[in-house]
């Protein structure tokens, strides 16, 4: 009689290796958004984004748009509870010590690199002021930037033409401004980023936010260290 033979069939996980500044990240980092874009990807001015080393020079002139998630929350931690006020952080997912480190560490990289922050805009969630005044010592508060109430028909599409219409409305000129907020918002832009990453925007000849570059705080710190040597 034969022996029958099994075939073993080894499955072997799609997860890459990720970057050291994002590895921590929980579940949050890649959210699945309730209206993903179909947008085609953002590219630079010039066809190809700026690696990360290079944007605080470029930044040094001014004119751009930084739009940065809030840094790395707990884990686990709480849903949101949007019948509280948006300072009531015992209702809401907060920053993790290894994200207010972070966003401490993003903020020398740039004042270390030289790049100028003329104003700082964030939700007034506690992760997102956190992050801003660990990173920049100050911010703004603007509602359009809250995080949806995923209860609310109708919330994800006003809150991404409210983050849009407040980041058509700033006049940058030679300054540069940030914008502190949530994975949904950053819809408005077309881009996704994980938390405590930042994506360096600019307006193109016919007014529309095109991407030049990303990076994270640990990626300009290697900058950083480099220009205090």
């Amino acid at each position: 009689m034969k022996r029958k033979q099994l075939t073993a069939i080894i499955v072997i996980s799609s997860f890459g290796l990720v970057p050291i500044a994002s590895a921590q990240h929980n579940s949050h980092s890649a959210p699945s958004l309730t209206k993903p874009s179909t947008a085609p990807p953002v590219v630079g001015l010039s066809g190809a984004l700026v690696p990360a080393r290079d944007l605080p020079d470029r930044l040094k002139n001014g004119g751009f748009l930084i739009v940065m998630r809030h840094e790395r929350t707990e884990i686990p931690s709480r849903d949101d509870d949007y019948s509280k006020p948006p300072t009531d952080c015992l209702s809401q997912r907060n920053l993790s010590v290894a994200g207010l480190a972070g966003a401490g560490e993003t903020g020398v990289a740039l004042r270390v690199a030289g790049v100028a922050i003329a104003r700082v805009i964030a939700s007034p969630m506690c992760r997102t002021m956190e992050t801003a005044r660990a990173a920049f010592g100050r911010a703004d508060t603007d509602a359009r930037l809250m995080h949806f109430d995923p209860s609310v028909t109708g919330a994800f599409e006003v809150r991404r033409e409210e983050t849009l219409a407040l980041a058509n409305g700033l006049q940058l000129g030679t300054e540069n401004v940030v914008l502190v907020t949530h994975a949904p918002n950053l819809s408005a832009f077309d881009v996704r980023l994980g938390e405590g990453e930042m994506a360096v925007l600019r307006k193109n000849a016919v007014g529309k936010w095109v991407l030049i570059g990303r990076a994270t705080g640990s990626e300009w710190g290697f900058v950083a260290r480099g220009l205090a040597q």
